[in-house]
């Protein structure tokens, strides 16, 4: 359970990073969608692992759970970075310029 607390604390953390860096402004509505599409898979996702194994087996509601891991891999793989927007901005301060 502790490893899966652990794992769960990215889960909100890191795709909200990335949303945060791509939105530049349009804060309200693109994180609105971003949590309703997160809550509809929690309320879908057992759902349908659960109809999975009801009609299929425990194997099948597994082999699919690694199948969208697989994709979600993927995905983040080739995601491009979002970190530069905030070099070109000067958000982050820059240790060599004295401020008076």
């Amino acid at each position: 359970m502790a490893l899966f607390g652990l794992g769960s604390a990215y889960v909100g953390t890191a795709p909200g990073s990335v949303v945060g860096d791509i939105i530049k402004g349009r804060g309200g509505q693109v994180i609105a969608a971003w949590q309703m599409a997160g809550d509809a898979g929690m309320i879908v996702g057992p759902i349908l692992v659960g109809l999975l194994t009801d009609y299929f087996s425990y194997q099948a509601a597994f082999l699919f759970s690694g199948f969208i891991w697989i994709i979600a891999l993927v995905l983040s793989a080739i995601l491009p970075e979002t970190r530069a927007s905030y070099l070109e901005n000067d958000l982050i301060p820059d240790k060599n310029k004295q401020e008076l």
